[in-house]
C-alpha cells in the first residue's frame, strides 16, 4: 500500500454487458468491496431499497447511498442508482452479488453493475459526502469538494434518455479507474484514495455527452482503523467460582471483554431507551459524534448454556485506551488535543438497569496517569431477563475503551477504585 495511502486497489468485478450482477474471480479475506448499481425504467415503480443484501459467499452489504425513481424531462426515463459496501469480505471465489430487485422492475430499459476490492485498515466504511446531478442535459460538472487521501470515491452517470455514452472527465483525472462503459449508456467508477497528499484540487468532475443524465459522485471515508468483526472479537469466558449457594450452574463467574479499538462505530442518530442523541458534533464540541455498541445473552453464551441468574457484577475499565495510528500501537493515554473520552453504559435491556462503566477515570481526566478504574456493585437479574447492551460514546469516529466486565451468580460487596500510574502507555 503506497505512503500515506488508507486504501489500495486490489481487482475489479466481472459484470456481463447490460448485467445486473457482479462476479469476482476471488476476494481476499478482510478486504473492502464496494457495488455500485445503475438502472433506467419506463416508470418511477422501483420500490424502496434494502438496507442490507447478501451475496453468495453469505458477506452482508450494506447500503451507503441509493438514490430511486429521478425523472428526466427529455425522455420521461426514470434513473435509480445504490452504492452498497462490505468492509470485511469472507475469502471466496467466484463470489456473486445480485443488483437489489427493487431496481429491477418489469419496465426496465438499462442495468449497468461493476464493483471493486480494496485492502484497507479500515473496520467499516462509512457515507461522508456525494454530489449529485439531476436532469442535466450535455455537459455538467460534479463539486467533491476537497477530496482527502483517506477518502474512497465512486462516481457515476447514466443517460436516462439512452441516446448517447456519457463520459466522466475529472480535472485532474482520477488515477485508476475501476471499469471501463459497461453498456453503450453508463459511465465509469473511480478510486482516488491513493495518493501520498490530498487531492485538494480535485473539486469538479466534468460529465460529457448525456442528454438527460443524472449523476453522482460519492465519498466515503473509512472508519475503526485495525478493527475486527464484533463476533470475532467480543469474548466471553466462564470461570468457576467458590461455593457456599448454589444456582443451578454452580457459582459462576461469566466474564465479557469489550475491546471498543475492535469494533464496529455507529454514527448519530442513536436511539435507545437508555441513550437517545441527534445531531451532528464536529470536532470542537463535546458531544459524541460516535457510538461503539455490543449486545450479549449471558443466558445462552455456549450452545445453549449460561448463567441462571446475576447478583453482582465487577469491572475493570480503560476508557482511555486507543489505537494510535500514527505510532501504530494500542495505549491507554488522553486523546488527542482537542478530544474527551467519556464513560461507557451497560443497560440490563430487559429491566432496564443501566451503569456508567469507567466514570472514575473519566471524572479524574485532568490527572493524565488516571488510565483506569474498577468497580464492584450489586446488578442483580434474573432468568430470562439477563440480556445486555453496551454503548461506549466516542468524542469523534476513532474508537476508545476496553472493558473487562465480570458478573457473578453470587453477592459481592460493593466497591469502587480509580487506579492511577498502574498502567503502561503501550499495555495491550
Amino acid at each position: 500500500m503506497p505512503i500515506g495511502a488508507q486504501f489500495s486497489f486490489v481487482r475489479q468485478a466481472a459484470t456481463a454487458v447490460g448485467g445486473a450482477a457482479i462476479s469476482f474471480a476471488q476476494n481476499d479475506a478482510g478486504d473492502a468491496l464496494v457495488a455500485v448499481f445503475g438502472s433506467v425504467n419506463t416508470t418511477g415503480d422501483a420500490s424502496n431499497l434494502p438496507v442490507t443484501i447478501q451475496d453468495a459467499e453469505g458477506n452482508v452489504w450494506k447500503l451507503l447511498y441509493g438514490s430511486l425513481n429521478v425523472k428526466g424531462t427529455v425522455s420521461a426515463q426514470y434513473v435509480n442508482m445504490a452504492v452498497y459496501v462490505c468492509p470485511r469480505c469472507a475469502p471466496s471465489i467466484g463470489n456473486v452479488l445480485s443488483m437489489p430487485p427493487a431496481m429491477v422492475p418489469a419496465d426496465n430499459l438499462l442495468t449497468v453493475s461493476y464493483s471493486a476490492e480494496f485492502t484497507s485498515n479500515y473496520a467499516d466504511l462509512l457515507y461522508a459526502q456525494a454530489a449529485v446531478a439531476v436532469d442535466e442535459i450535455a455537459n455538467f460538472t460534479l463539486d467533491g469538494g476537497d477530496i482527502m487521501n483517506q477518502n474512497l470515491v465512486v462516481a457515476l452517470v447514466l443517460d436516462s434518455g439512452l441516446t448517447s455514452n456519457p463520459q466522466i472527465v475529472a480535472a485532474p483525472d482520477f488515477p485508476i479507474p475501476l471499469s471501463n462503459t459497461n453498456n453503450s449508456y453508463a459511465g465509469s467508477a473511480y478510486e482516488v484514495s491513493i495518493q501520498s497528499a490530498p487531492l485538494s484540487s480535485l473539486i469538479h468532475v466534468g460529465i460529457n455527452g448525456a442528454t438527460d443524465a443524472f449523476g453522482v459522485l460519492l465519498v466515503m471515508v473509512g472508519t475503526n482503523a485495525g478493527g475486527g468483526s464484533a463476533s470475532q472479537t467480543l469474548t466471553f469466558n466462564l470461570n468457576k467460582g467458590p461455593l457456599p449457594v448454589t444456582p443451578p450452574e454452580g457459582r459462576t463467574i461469566a466474564t465479557v471483554i469489550i475491546d471498543c479499538t475492535q469494533q464496529p462505530v455507529k454514527t448519530l442518530p442513536i436511539q435507545y431507551p437508555e441513550l437517545e442523541m441527534y445531531g451532528n458534533p464536529t470536532a470542537g464540541e463535546i458531544g459524541p459524534a460516535g457510538f461503539v455498541v455490543c449486545e450479549f445473552d449471558l443466558e445462552h453464551l455456549f450452545q445453549g448454556s449460561g448463567l441462571s441468574e446475576v447478583r453482582a457484577i465487577s469491572a475493570w475499565c480503560r476508557p482511555a485506551f486507543w489505537y494510535n495510528d500514527s505510532t501504530g500501537t494500542r495505549s491507554d493515554d488522553i486523546p488527542p488535543s482537542p478530544g474527551y473520552f467519556f464513560p461507557a453504559l451497560l443497560t440490563n435491556k430487559t429491566t432496564g438497569q443501566t451503569i456508567l462503566l469507567g466514570s472514575a477515570a473519566v471524572n479524574a481526566s485532568t490527572d493524565v496517569t488516571v488510565f483506569g478504574s474498577y468497580l464492584v456493585m450489586p446488578f442483580p437479574a434474573n432468568k430470562n431477563s439477563l440480556k445486555y447492551r453496551f454503548i461506549q460514546p466516542l468524542y469523534s469516529l476513532v474508537p476508545y475503551g476496553k472493558y473487562v466486565i465480570q458478573f457473578y451468580n453470587f453477592e459481592l460487596p460493593a466497591a469502587l477504585e480509580s487506579t492511577q500510574g498502574l498502567l503502561s502507555s503501550t499495555l495491550d
